[in-house]
């Protein structure tokens, strides 16, 4: 936590020091949250009460809400700040279940809801191809706030519901594009986790990462 508070007074000093112009904008997206990594899969098993394995590489609807500042100086280098809330969720499905020692095959999924608060500090450059664009890059840094696995098998009526753990911060790369036409934005963007969620498991060195492709829609206020 100091080491955001940090980022985000040196991304704001910058900011100030570097600024010829300065932007304000709100964005809302969505896109396609998975997981990456070895331990990552496909298809998991429910256990009673809870998914084997949540970590899926399928995708489930993730949003994300958030406000940014930036400032671009007279060669049109780009100096910003985002922040805001997100909610990524994957997908697994789950074809066994497993009850009373005993194995049966199943057609249900289970979604995985990460809920984060974002600090992105970046930077980049405006390019002028008739609209503006810009291109950029940084750190997302998500403040995990809460993780929630949901399960769902109809065959059997079963729901399964269970908090499981998610790193403090999740720390990513990330490289966007906006294309603007006047204060309408649309935006492209990957983020590319390194903290491995599993890391707390013990014996089998479990890893998985986050994973998310990007779209959504700006809009700059008129200050």
């Amino acid at each position: 936590m100091k080491l955001l508070i940090l980022v985000s007074f040196f991304t704001v000093c910058t900011l100030s020091l570097l600024a010829q112009k300065t932007e304000y904008s709100v964005h809302a997206q969505t896109g396609l949250f998975h997981f990456g990594g070895k331990s990552a899969e496909k298809s998991s098993f429910i256990n009673s009460s809870y998914t084997n394995n949540p970590y899926g590489t399928g995708s489930s609807f993730s949003y994300a809400f958030y406000f940014q500042v930036q400032r671009i100086t007279k060669k049109n280098t780009i100096w910003g700040l985002q922040s805001g809330y997100e909610l990524l969720a994957s997908r697994i499905k789950i074809d066994e279940v497993y009850i009373d020692d005993m194995i049966f095959k199943s057609d249900g999924h289970t979604s995985l809801r990460n809920q984060f608060i974002l600090v992105h500090p970046y930077a980049g450059h405006r390019f002028n191809f008739g609209i503006p664009l810009d291109i950029s890059v940084g750190p997302d840094l998500g403040i995990g706030l809460k993780s929630m696995e949901k399960g769902t098998v109809p065959d059997f009526n079963l729901q399964i519901k269970n908090e499981r753990d998610i790193p403090a911060v999740d720390a990513r790369i990330r490289i966007n594009a906006t294309a603007y036409h006047k204060s309408m934005g649309f935006t492209v963007g990957y983020s590319y986790g390194t903290i491995n969620y599993q890391a707390n498991m013990i014996g089998a060195e479990p890893e998985t990462y986050s994973r998310f492709l990007r779209i959504g829609l700006s809009y700059k206020l008129p200050f």
